[in-house]
């Protein structure tokens, strides 16, 4: 079994995060993760942690995403 291994860690830095209303995009192929590891077939699992915060009070959302990267068009 193939061992799983963290490419990115860390905050999306704002330029990387659009916001239209309640509705948020990431783009996440613009992180600085390596060209090789993102090589056709191979899995992926990418969790995404955003939080919300109004004064002394947040909330936090998190989101999983599984999937194979497949060779572009």
């Amino acid at each position: 079994m193939p061992e799983n291994k963290n490419r990115y860690k860390g905050d999306i830095p704002d330029e990387l995060v659009t916001r239209d209303y309640n509705c948020f995009t990431l783009a996440l192929g613009k992180l600085k993760i390596p060209d090789a590891v993102l090589r056709p077939s191979v899995n992926i699992d990418i969790e995404a942690v955003a939080t919300r915060l109004l004064g002394k009070r947040s909330a936090k959302k998190t989101i999983n995403w599984q999937g194979t990267i497949w060779k572009s068009q």
